[in-house]
């Protein structure tokens, strides 16, 4: 038997899901090298609780490559992409530190 995730438990993960865990997003690009981590939590207000997150990123805005994605939880000190306005969402990054 396999020690794998099954596909169709990853495939059914929601930004809402993943809100709850506290888990963030690590969006990787293959060709640039560029990592961005964002929270499920910011994901869900912009893109809706019920949106799968393997759906939001497809390419680099840098270079135009494709991405990978994967999950995780915020490390101290990590770099997380967060929204600064509500009516434009702008982002920025900053330093995770947990409350």
């Amino acid at each position: 038997m396999s020690m794998t995730p099954s596909r169709r438990a990853i495939e059914a993960m929601t930004l809402g899901g993943m809100a709850l865990d506290n888990r963030a997003l690590v969006v990787r690009c293959y060709s640039c090298r560029r990592t961005r981590r964002f929270l499920a939590a910011d994901l869900a207000r912009v893109y809706g609780e019920n949106q799968s997150p393997h759906t939001l990123f497809r390419r680099c805005s840098k270079c135009g490559d494709g991405l990978y994605v994967g999950f995780g939880f915020p490390q101290r000190g990590d770099t997380i992409r967060r929204p600064e306005s509500v009516t434009k969402w702008q982002w920025r990054d900053e330093v995770w530190e947990p409350s």
